[in-house]
């Protein structure tokens, strides 16, 4: 490298950071992540390999903005990506941080004797988010809601699902959709970068936006839906209550740490869904029956 100072460090290589990086049109920048040889050759970029969790903090890097874009698969690679962003950004850096709007959700049909704390994605991030509110304070964080328009599971899943003639859900779909499409979430964030404020909290897209659709207007376009019974997440009620359980207060992180292990390494071939019949379920259907606020309840227009 020819030099160790930087306009701006993206942190993490995927479809968000290529969003990103395409929208800022900055040469000056530095992408860090396992494998960056992609980006250097598609933006004329520089890139550090970095594997967060595994490899030590890489020295002699500062940069004026840091946006870290990590999807983190555990704590230790989410606590390894904020100790970076500490790094380069020192005292006088802007951070964006990207979290997910998840972390500002409800279901809306949980059992109110238990406290709602998540699967083990929305436990990490959760983490995560403490973790950044005593380390870097001044951090920007940005909360995304369903990302759609690029190779997004949620564009797979939604045209898997309007081409279905029969959808079975176990919520209402008069629930605000918090979409927001990639080119726009990564123009919020260069906004974010330009013209944000240290330490503020942005829900991209507001869910309090009357502009959003609901999610009866997404699914049911070209479908017949036909609504269940109120289940959170699957309609076996022996499913329903485990899962239930399990995103609970009740147990504690590192329970989801050994079942997303044991899942990984024991991945089996699944047997395709039917053409017709498509059974949203599990934390899909958690995501499709929530609430969404933001920190005070409202939000700009």
């Amino acid at each position: 490298m020819s030099h160790t100072h930087y306009k701006f460090v993206i942190i993490g290589a995927g479809e968000i950071a290529r969003a990103v990086i395409t929208e800022l049109r900055e040469k000056d920048t530095l992408v860090i992540s396992r494998k960056t040889d992609s980006f250097v050759r598609e933006f004329g970029i520089l890139g550090l390999n970095w594997t967060a969790g595994i490899d030590r903090l890489p020295d002699n890097i500062t940069g004026d903005v840091v946006v870290n874009c990590i999807m983190p698969k555990s704590k230790k690679v989410a606590f390894a990506a904020i100790s970076l962003a500490q790094k380069i950004t020192g005292s006088v850096g802007i951070y964006v941080h990207l979290s997910t709007i998840a972390l500002k959700s409800y279901p809306r049909y949980y059992p109110r004797f238990i406290r709602f704390i998540g699967d083990g994605y929305i436990r990490i991030k959760r983490a995560e988010l403490n973790l950044l509110q005593k380390k870097i304070p001044s951090a920007r964080v940005c909360f995304p809601g369903i990302v759609v328009g690029g190779e997004t599971n949620w564009d797979k899943f939604f045209l898997k699902i309007t081409s279905s003639k029969n959808i079975f859900v176990g919520v209402s779909l008069d629930a605000l959709a918090p979409l927001i499409k990639l080119n726009d979430l990564a123009s919020q964030i260069v906004a974010t970068i330009e013209s944000g404020i240290d330490g503020e909290e942005v829900l991209m897209p507001c869910p309090n936006k009357k502009t959003l659709p609901t999610w009866n207007e997404i699914i049911c376009q070209n479908s017949k839906c036909q609504t269940k019974t109120d289940y959170l997440f699957f309609p076996s009620r022996i499913k329903n209550i485990l899962t239930i359980i399990l995103t609970s207060s009740l147990i504690p992180d590192f329970v989801w740490g050994i079942l997303v292990r044991f899942n990984s390494s024991g991945k089996r071939s699944r047997s395709k869904d039917s053409s017709e019949d498509i059974l949203i379920s599990g934390m899909t259907n958690y995501y499709i029956g929530c609430e969404y606020t933001s920190r005070d309840g409202e939000c700009d227009d």
